[in-house]
C-alpha cells in the first residue's frame, strides 16, 4: 500500500488545490530577490500548504534519506519538483554541496529548515551555511490556515488545510548579508524573520 501513497498524496494535493482560496503577498517581490539563485524557507509544520502554494512553478526542494523523506520526494516529483535528498542527520555534506552548487547556478531552493524531526521552528544551520557561503538571499515564508486539522501528536504540530479553505502565503523581506556572523546568531536572525512572516500571514488571513 505504501508505494501508492506519493500518486495518492499528489492527487489529493492537486484536487485540494482547486477548492483552496490562495491569497499571497509580495510574491513578485520575492521571485525578483531569488532570481538569481537564493532560498525559500518555511516551517515543517507547514508543509502541505508551501508545496500546494508553490507547486507549478521552478522550485527545488530537499527531503530526509528516511522512508518518509522518499514519500514526499516522490509525491513532489510528481508535482514537477526537482528534489534534493540528505538533512542534517543523514546526507548532510553531501546535499549541502548540492543545494550550494545549484543555488550558486541560479536555482530557486525550498528548505524546511527545522525538518525532517525538529525541534520545531527552531533553524538546523544548512541554510546559514549556504547563505554565508554563497551571499544569496533568504525568503522567509509565513503561512496562515483558515480551516484546518492540526496533528497534535505530530512533533511539529502538522496543519492540514481543510478543503475550501482559506489560506494566506506572505513572503518576508530578504534575509541577507549574514555572512560575517556567528552562524547561531544568523540563525536567530532567520528565525526571527519567519516568526515575523507568519505573524503578518494570520494578520491577513
Amino acid at each position: 500500500m505504501e508505494k501508492y501513497y506519493p500518486f495518492i498524496l499528489e492527487k489529493l494535493m492537486r484536487l485540494s488545490r482547486l477548492t483552496y482560496r490562495i491569497k499571497e503577498y509580495n510574491r513578485l517581490e520575492a521571485e525578483n530577490a531569488i532570481s538569481d539563485g537564493g532560498l525559500m524557507l518555511g516551517w515543517h509544520c507547514h508543509l502541505w500548504s508551501i508545496v500546494v502554494a508553490l507547486t507549478n512553478y521552478n522550485y527545488t526542494a530537499l527531503a530526509s534519506q528516511s522512508r518518509e523523506g522518499e514519500i514526499i520526494s516522490q509525491t513532489l516529483e510528481k508535482l514537477g519538483w526537482e528534489v534534493i535528498r540528505g538533512s542534517s542527520s543523514s546526507g548532510a555534506v553531501s546535499s549541502l554541496r548540492k543545494m550550494l552548487k545549484l543555488v550558486r547556478d541560479e536555482h530557486q531552493l525550498v528548505i524546511t529548515p527545522d525538518g525532517p524531526r525538529g525541534p520545531a521552528r527552531k533553524i538546523k544551520l544548512g541554510a546559514v551555511m549556504i547563505q554565508q557561503r554563497s551571499g544569496c538571499p533568504i525568503i522567509p515564508i509565513g503561512i496562515a490556515n483558515g480551516w484546518k486539522y492540526t496533528f497534535k501528536k505530530s512533533w511539529d504540530n502538522f496543519e492540514l488545510p481543510l478543503l475550501f479553505s482559506k489560506m494566506v502565503i506572505y513572503y518576508g523581506e530578504p534575509i541577507r548579508d549574514l555572512e560575517d556572523l556567528e552562524r547561531e546568531e544568523a540563525a536567530r536572525i532567520i528565525e526571527a524573520g519567519l516568526e515575523k512572516a507568519n505573524t503578518a500571514a494570520e494578520e491577513r488571513l
